[in-house]
């Protein structure tokens, strides 16, 4: 009997040394990367990083989650762009709303955009802003002579 599991190590050993392994059984996991995806199920099963395509349909490494679009492997995390509109939190005057338009700055009575349109965010486009750089600087001067529309007699 000694002889016989002697045998059988060493043919097992030898099949192994050959690359030679026995299929796994019908209905058993593959996961070469060993995150514990299936492989059929797996992004890419070849790279632990990327997980189920259940929790990332596109595969981009951002989850469904925090994904600005899912179908899209070039957007972004809604940790960069909170309100998922096409600009990017720090360039945007208001990431909390989607649907303020970022090329005018203005929807749904906000007057916020992106700042590369109103550096100051103060509400007021670059092109008709008096003073872009200081929000409080007030915006009713039309003729940005610092005397506010009201008051002025020639603010054309």
């Amino acid at each position: 009997m000694t002889i016989d599991y002697l045998r059988l190590v060493l043919l097992l050993a030898a099949l192994g040394a050959a690359g030679c392994y026995p299929s796994p059984p019908a209905g058993s996991m593959t996961d070469a990367d060993g995150d514990g995806v299936a492989a059929s199920d797996d992004c890419d099963d070849n790279n632990a990083e990327l997980g189920a395509r259940a929790a990332d349909g596109d595969c981009d490494g951002i989850l469904m989650a925090e994904d600005c679009d899912d179908d899209d492997t070039g957007a972004v995390s809604s940790l960069e762009d909170a309100d998922c509109d096409g600009v990017l939190t720090d360039d945007d005057c208001n990431d909390s709303d989607a649907d303020v338009d970022p090329v005018d700055g203005v929807a749904d009575g906000s007057l916020f955009g992106a700042r590369a349109d109103d550096l100051d965010c103060d509400g007021v486009v670059t092109d008709e802003d008096c003073d872009d750089d200081n929000i409080a600087q007030p915006n009713e001067d039309a003729d940005c002579d610092g005397v506010l529309t009201a008051d002025d007699c020639d603010d054309s």
